[in-house]
């Protein structure tokens, strides 16, 4: 399992523990958490796939829960300009990806058909994240600056 692996399973577990009752297992989601964020720092500044934009997107969930929107709004704003990067905003984008070096899914032996629908429940999880967010324009490289989506108010 990659780095890049375990940082999204890590954003997962640390947004899970925010739903916990258990002291010691908030305590673990806030250093989960913590790690992410050195890793993301670390690593993942330049090459980026699928299970990282997932990370941060995962990542900006966890802070707009703990109120820390401007670190939320940081994550979203990276995974969502990922997503771009990834040509994951248009139409096709997640055919293309499945043919690149940075499918994340193709190690893990699914069907393409699978890891194409997973790509675009990434675009969709993204795309749902920022219109959720109240801001009065889109963030740069947002999806929503695709000519392929409109969203009426």
């Amino acid at each position: 399992m990659s780095t890049k692996e375990r940082l999204f399973i890590c954003t997962t577990l640390a947004l899970g523990s925010l739903f916990s009752q258990d002291k010691p297992l908030r305590t673990l989601g806030t250093q989960l958490a913590s790690w992410a964020v050195a890793v993301d720092r670390e690593c993942c500044f330049t090459h980026t796939n699928l299970s990282v934009i997932l990370a941060r997107l995962n990542l900006a969930l966890y802070y707009f829960a703990i109120e820390e929107t401007d670190l939320s709004q940081h994550y979203l704003s990276a995974g969502l300009a990922d997503l771009k990067k990834l040509h994951l905003n248009v139409e096709g984008g997640a055919e293309l990806l499945t043919t690149s070096s940075q499918d994340t899914f193709s190690s893990l032996g699914l069907p393409i058909e699978e890891r194409i629908e997973a790509m675009r429940r990434a675009f969709w999880l993204g795309f749902l994240a920022e219109v959720s967010f109240t801001r009065p324009l889109p963030a740069q490289g947002s999806i929503l600056d695709s000519p392929h989506i409109s969203v009426s108010a």
